[in-house]
Protein backbone atom coordinates (compact mmCIF):
# COMPACT_ATOMS: atom_id res chain seq x y z
CA UNK A 1 0.00 0.00 0.00
CA UNK A 2 2.77 2.34 0.66
CA UNK A 3 3.47 1.99 -3.27
CA UNK A 4 -0.49 3.33 -3.96
CA UNK A 5 0.28 6.48 -1.90
CA UNK A 6 3.52 7.39 -3.30
CA UNK A 7 1.59 7.25 -6.32
CA UNK A 8 -1.23 9.45 -5.20
CA UNK A 9 1.07 11.77 -3.89
CA UNK A 10 2.99 12.08 -7.52
CA UNK A 11 -0.77 12.90 -8.76
CA UNK A 12 -1.35 15.52 -6.14
CA UNK A 13 2.08 17.21 -7.04
CA UNK A 14 1.01 17.04 -10.68
CA UNK A 15 -2.47 18.86 -10.22
CA UNK A 16 -0.64 21.38 -8.19
CA UNK A 17 2.15 21.93 -10.29
CA UNK A 18 4.69 21.27 -6.96
CA UNK A 19 7.15 18.78 -6.42
CA UNK A 20 7.48 17.17 -2.71
CA UNK A 21 4.45 18.92 -1.82
CA UNK A 22 2.49 15.81 -0.63
CA UNK A 23 3.60 13.54 2.05
CA UNK A 24 2.06 9.91 2.64
CA UNK A 25 0.78 9.84 6.21
CA UNK A 26 2.06 7.05 8.48
CA UNK A 27 0.85 6.70 11.69
CA UNK A 28 3.15 8.62 13.89
CA UNK A 29 5.17 10.30 11.10
CA UNK A 30 6.43 13.97 11.72
CA UNK A 31 4.84 16.64 10.74
CA UNK A 32 6.41 18.45 7.24
CA UNK A 33 7.13 21.85 7.37
CA UNK A 34 5.01 24.41 5.59
CA UNK A 35 2.17 24.11 3.83
CA UNK A 36 1.54 20.70 2.86
CA UNK A 37 -1.09 18.03 1.68
CA UNK A 38 -1.09 14.87 3.08
CA UNK A 39 -2.19 11.06 1.49
CA UNK A 40 -3.83 8.49 3.23
CA UNK A 41 -5.60 5.44 2.15
CA UNK A 42 -8.91 5.11 3.55
CA UNK A 43 -10.06 1.86 2.36
CA UNK A 44 -9.32 -0.95 -0.68
CA UNK A 45 -12.01 -3.21 -2.15
CA UNK A 46 -12.87 -5.38 -5.07
CA UNK A 47 -15.70 -4.86 -6.96
CA UNK A 48 -16.01 -8.02 -8.47
CA UNK A 49 -14.10 -11.82 -8.32
CA UNK A 50 -10.87 -11.61 -8.56
CA UNK A 51 -9.79 -14.08 -11.41
CA UNK A 52 -6.92 -16.93 -11.79
CA UNK A 53 -5.46 -18.72 -14.28
CA UNK A 54 -1.90 -21.22 -15.29
CA UNK A 55 0.36 -18.95 -17.22
CA UNK A 56 3.46 -20.13 -18.94
CA UNK A 57 6.54 -16.82 -18.27
CA UNK A 58 9.00 -15.97 -20.70
CA UNK A 59 11.21 -18.07 -18.95
CA UNK A 60 9.51 -21.48 -18.98
CA UNK A 61 8.38 -21.41 -15.27
CA UNK A 62 4.56 -21.80 -14.76
CA UNK A 63 2.98 -19.40 -12.48
CA UNK A 64 -0.99 -19.04 -10.80
CA UNK A 65 -1.79 -15.66 -11.90
CA UNK A 66 -4.59 -14.12 -10.29
CA UNK A 67 -5.82 -10.60 -11.87
CA UNK A 68 -7.71 -8.19 -9.51
CA UNK A 69 -9.54 -4.97 -9.74
CA UNK A 70 -9.55 -2.88 -7.27
CA UNK A 71 -10.91 0.42 -5.62
CA UNK A 72 -9.01 2.59 -3.66
CA UNK A 73 -10.19 5.60 -1.24
CA UNK A 74 -7.42 8.15 -0.66
CA UNK A 75 -7.93 10.99 1.73
CA UNK A 76 -5.80 13.54 0.21
CA UNK A 77 -5.57 16.34 3.10
CA UNK A 78 -4.40 20.11 3.49
CA UNK A 79 -3.33 21.81 6.39
CA UNK A 80 -3.67 24.73 4.68
CA UNK A 81 -7.47 25.82 3.20
CA UNK A 82 -5.80 28.18 -0.11
CA UNK A 83 -5.93 28.18 -3.81
CA UNK A 84 -4.39 24.04 -3.61
CA UNK A 85 -7.29 22.90 -2.15
CA UNK A 86 -9.50 24.54 -5.53
CA UNK A 87 -6.51 23.41 -8.04
CA UNK A 88 -6.43 19.88 -6.88
CA UNK A 89 -10.68 19.63 -6.98
CA UNK A 90 -10.61 20.75 -10.38
CA UNK A 91 -7.78 18.95 -11.84
CA UNK A 92 -9.03 15.90 -12.71
CA UNK A 93 -10.47 17.40 -16.21
CA UNK A 94 -6.32 18.67 -17.05
CA UNK A 95 -4.97 16.11 -19.29
CA UNK A 96 -1.74 16.35 -17.63
CA UNK A 97 -3.09 15.09 -14.73
CA UNK A 98 -5.43 12.61 -16.75
CA UNK A 99 -2.23 11.55 -18.15
CA UNK A 100 -0.16 10.99 -15.03
CA UNK A 101 -3.36 8.95 -13.84
CA UNK A 102 -2.94 6.49 -16.27
CA UNK A 103 0.97 6.35 -15.77
CA UNK A 104 0.46 5.42 -12.25
CA UNK A 105 -2.05 2.89 -13.46
CA UNK A 106 -5.02 4.31 -11.73
CA UNK A 107 -8.54 5.71 -13.20
CA UNK A 108 -10.19 8.59 -11.48
CA UNK A 109 -13.66 7.83 -10.29
CA UNK A 110 -14.98 10.31 -8.00
CA UNK A 111 -14.13 13.02 -5.43
CA UNK A 112 -16.05 14.59 -2.48
CA UNK A 113 -15.15 16.53 0.10
CA UNK A 114 -13.57 14.92 3.20
CA UNK A 115 -15.65 14.99 5.96
CA UNK A 116 -13.04 15.76 8.82
CA UNK A 117 -15.06 15.68 11.41
CA UNK A 118 -15.74 11.53 11.42
CA UNK A 119 -12.00 11.51 10.79
CA UNK A 120 -9.43 10.08 13.00
CA UNK A 121 -6.31 12.28 12.28
CA UNK A 122 -2.94 12.77 13.79
CA UNK A 123 -3.25 15.45 16.32
CA UNK A 124 -0.48 17.57 15.14
CA UNK A 125 -1.10 17.71 11.56
CA UNK A 126 -3.49 20.32 12.30
CA UNK A 127 -5.16 19.48 8.99
CA UNK A 128 -7.76 22.13 7.58
CA UNK A 129 -9.65 20.23 4.76
CA UNK A 130 -9.55 17.54 2.44
CA UNK A 131 -10.59 15.79 -0.87
CA UNK A 132 -11.48 12.26 -0.86
CA UNK A 133 -10.54 10.02 -4.06
CA UNK A 134 -11.49 7.03 -5.51
CA UNK A 135 -9.56 5.52 -8.14
CA UNK A 136 -10.28 2.13 -10.19
CA UNK A 137 -7.00 0.04 -10.49
CA UNK A 138 -5.95 -3.49 -12.18
CA UNK A 139 -3.44 -5.58 -10.56
CA UNK A 140 -1.92 -9.07 -10.93
CA UNK A 141 -0.31 -11.46 -8.68
CA UNK A 142 1.91 -14.04 -9.89
CA UNK A 143 2.17 -17.31 -7.51
CA UNK A 144 5.22 -19.71 -8.37
CA UNK A 145 4.03 -23.22 -9.11
CA UNK A 146 5.52 -26.74 -8.54
CA UNK A 147 5.01 -28.11 -12.20
CA UNK A 148 3.91 -31.54 -10.26
CA UNK A 149 1.45 -29.89 -8.53
CA UNK A 150 -0.72 -28.04 -11.19
CA UNK A 151 -4.38 -27.18 -10.41
CA UNK A 152 -6.92 -29.63 -11.07
CA UNK A 153 -10.37 -28.63 -13.08
CA UNK A 154 -13.26 -29.32 -11.35
CA UNK A 155 -16.13 -30.22 -13.88
CA UNK A 156 -20.04 -30.54 -13.34
CA UNK A 157 -21.27 -34.67 -13.01
CA UNK A 158 -23.86 -35.99 -12.25
CA UNK A 159 -24.10 -38.59 -9.47
CA UNK A 160 -27.23 -40.79 -9.26
CA UNK A 161 -27.62 -42.15 -5.51
CA UNK A 162 -29.93 -45.23 -5.08
CA UNK A 163 -32.44 -44.43 -2.04
CA UNK A 164 -35.43 -45.59 -1.21
CA UNK A 165 -38.70 -43.56 -0.50
CA UNK A 166 -40.08 -44.04 2.95
CA UNK A 167 -42.91 -41.48 2.63
CA UNK A 168 -44.01 -39.59 0.05
CA UNK A 169 -47.05 -36.90 0.94
CA UNK A 170 -48.54 -34.79 -1.65
CA UNK A 171 -51.30 -32.16 -0.89
CA UNK A 172 -53.81 -29.94 -3.32
CA UNK A 173 -56.67 -29.69 -5.52
CA UNK A 174 -56.77 -31.92 -8.28
CA UNK A 175 -58.92 -29.81 -10.91
CA UNK A 176 -59.57 -30.67 -14.71
CA UNK A 177 -59.79 -33.88 -17.04
CA UNK A 178 -56.24 -34.59 -16.43
CA UNK A 179 -56.29 -34.66 -12.93
CA UNK A 180 -53.72 -31.63 -12.32
CA UNK A 181 -53.10 -30.89 -9.25
CA UNK A 182 -52.89 -26.95 -8.01
CA UNK A 183 -52.29 -25.76 -4.88
CA UNK A 184 -50.18 -28.12 -4.09
CA UNK A 185 -47.60 -29.05 -1.24
CA UNK A 186 -44.90 -32.13 -1.21
CA UNK A 187 -43.22 -33.45 1.20
CA UNK A 188 -40.58 -36.97 0.63
CA UNK A 189 -38.71 -38.48 3.24
CA UNK A 190 -36.25 -40.57 2.03
CA UNK A 191 -33.79 -42.94 3.71
CA UNK A 192 -30.46 -43.98 2.09
CA UNK A 193 -29.80 -47.80 1.14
Amino acid sequence: MKEDLRKVCWIVNQALGKSQYTYPMYQNAPRPDGDFAAVRLRKSFAPQVDVSEVVTKDDGTLVSRTYASRILTFDVLFNVEDINVHLFDSSFYRQDVIDKCNAEGFGYLRKEPTKLENTTLETDWELRTGITVEFHTLRFYDVPMDAGKLPVEFHDIKIEVPTTIEEAIIEGEVTGDEGNIVNSYSHIKSKEP
